[in-house]
């Protein structure tokens, strides 16, 4: 009866340790990883991107994210990541510091580190070729200039009127000096005349 009950112990004790190593292992944590981006990777795009997004595999934290783009041989310039769910986001300027008009087609670098919500750090980079941003365009509007490249706006009219007035009137001042001229030489002639003809019949003698 002893040897019998060691010998179920010892059975039992074997099944359980199988049983025990035979099991299978917990899956380990798996590490978040990149799944897509838009722009894809090695992209050629006929116009520069105005937004990137990234996606991963779980859930992102909103902190200790940072992307920044490259494009050609300039200088990187830091972006503004938003983070929606397994995705992170940023917009990109419409002009970027050092660009040039000229519409060549260019690298995109886009540099990201992001954290995961359960704390797991991604870093790498994404790039795709793209035509470089046209520069910022000048402040204010040209005037519209005439044939002789003068401006034509509405000031410069405007400034033109009064003295193009006060030539009228110093053109009329001597019409009007001689008119007056004229009606006071008349108006003396006629006061002339009656005064000639009161005086001539005290002029005549008396055999007259």
């Amino acid at each position: 009866m002893v040897t019998r009950s060691i010998t179920r112990s010892a059975l039992l004790t074997a099944m359980a340790t199988a049983a025990v190593l035979l099991a299978p292992a917990p899956p380990a944590s798996a590490h978040t990883e990149l799944t897509s981006t838009d722009p894809a990777p090695g992209a050629s795009l006929a116009e520069p991107p105005n937004e990137v997004t990234l996606a991963f595999t779980d859930k992102m934290s909103a902190d200790f994210s940072s992307l920044s783009l490259t494009v050609g041989d300039r200088e990187a310039v830091t972006l503004t990541p938003d983070t929606d769910g397994n995705e992170v986001s940023a917009v990109i300027p419409a002009v970027l510091p050092g660009t040039s008009a000229s519409p060549a087609v260019v690298t995109w670098k886009i540099a990201y580190r992001v954290v995961s919500a359960d704390g797991h750090p991604v870093a790498g980079e994404l790039s795709f070729e793209a035509p470089a941003p046209s520069p910022t365009e000048p402040t204010g509007t040209a005037q519209p200039q005439s044939s002789l490249g003068q401006p034509t706006d509405s000031s410069t009219e405007q400034s033109r009127q009064p003295s193009e007035i006060n030539d009228e009137s110093s053109g009329a001042g001597p019409g009007l000096t001689l008119a007056l001229v004229g009606i006071g030489a008349v108006s003396l002639g006629v006061l002339m005349a009656g005064i000639l003809r009161r005086r001539r019949p005290k002029d005549r003698s008396p055999d007259a």
